[in-house]
């Protein structure tokens, strides 16, 4: 568990100290250009997750997971009204945590240990082993 605390906060400090690079570099893009690319790195973090087999590889995946808000951030800020911005903004934010706390959710009761064998299966097999 302190492995995952260790991680998350080393995470969150990467996405501290590059949120003003990365920001400046949305804004000289572009806001959409910079959410598509984003949203296209964030895909790829989501997909490595199942491949997390030690701390250091869990890392990376966050720090990848952690290049990937600053292109929304701007598109947002420009495609909303300033009257309506800092509550849309709270809305994304709330939408995106909900969909963070669900998909967990669903990934620890997918991860679960089977009952037969009491071992853990991850989800990406359980989807090759239906498919085959």
């Amino acid at each position: 568990m302190v492995q995952i605390g260790l991680g998350l906060s080393i995470s969150g400090f990467l996405g501290v100290v590059l949120a003003l690079p990365l920001g400046r570099l949305a804004d000289r893009i572009g806001g959409h250009k910079a959410w598509v690319a984003g949203s296209a790195v964030g895909g790829v973090a989501f997909l490595l997750y199942p491949l997390v087999g030690a701390f250091w590889s869990f890392v990376v995946v966050l720090g990848i997971q952690a290049l990937t808000d600053a292109g929304r951030s701007v598109y947002t800020a420009a495609a909303v009204p300033p009257e309506v911005r800092v509550r849309t903004m709270a809305f994304v934010r709330a939408y995106l945590n909900g969909g963070f706390t669900v998909g967990a959710g669903l990934g620890a009761g997918l991860g679960r240990p089977h009952p037969a064998t009491g071992r853990r299966v991850r989800p990406v097999r359980m989807l090759r082993c239906a498919h085959d």
